[in-house]
């Protein structure tokens, strides 16, 4: 998307909490895949078109029994992973009952629950279906329970850089993407089906 719009990028890979801070001070221009949350909208300029859905899911290992039913009381006692830095939603970051280990990745979260570091953990589904499908490990790992939380999932730009009119525009190009033929490979490609990108509020 960048490329059809003339925009040389380059990627680099920082815990999340760096990212958000980056973003906030400058040192990064853009932050890939962010909730819209109002105390994120002081530094950061949203797109009104998303970049995907998140669908924030417990999973464990294959073989565990545990199941969710939507109440967090049951899962006390259970050590669980989580992405440090994430919002999981209000109720989940305010149950402070609940033991909660971070990881910088969703790699990490894969790889301490299969050690047996966390008896479950908690991402974005579309995320750890990727990861675990690069690790190879895909068969070994289920999800489990309603979802904590389906929302959408932004690019997000500094206002601290002045990116307003690059943000409108990105918004654009992203939407026109989304319908052409090269979308819905890249999807497939990382075990998602197109559904899961779909909005279904409108």
């Amino acid at each position: 998307i960048l490329e059809k719009m003339n925009i040389t990028a380059s990627f680099e890979l920082y815990p999340w909490q760096r990212c958000l801070k980056y973003l906030k001070h400058g040192y990064a221009d853009v932050l890939i895949s962010m909730l819209n949350t109002p105390g994120r909208e002081q530094y950061t300029c949203y797109p009104d078109e998303h970049i995907s859905i998140s669908k924030t899911m417990f999973f464990t290992k294959s073989e565990n029994l545990i199941t969710f039913n939507g109440s967090y009381e049951e899962l006390k006692g259970y050590t669980i992973g989580v992405i440090m830095g994430f919002s999981y939603g209000d109720a989940f970051d305010q149950a402070e009952y609940l033991i909660k280990d971070g990881a910088i990745d969703a790699m990490m979260l894969i790889t301490k629950l299969l050690k047996g570091r966390n008896y479950l953990a908690a991402e974005n589904m579309a995320v750890v279906k990727a990861t675990a499908l690069q690790m190879g490990v895909e068969d070994k790992i289920r999800f489990f329970g309603p979802p904590i939380h389906t929302q959408k999932l932004y690019v997000g730009f500094s206002k601290a850089n002045g990116l307003e009119k690059i943000c409108r525009d990105f918004s654009i190009s992203l939407r026109k993407f989304k319908k052409s033929e090269q979308y819905i490979p890249i999807l497939k490609k990382y075990g998602i089906r197109p559904s899961e990108m779909m909005d279904k509020t409108n």
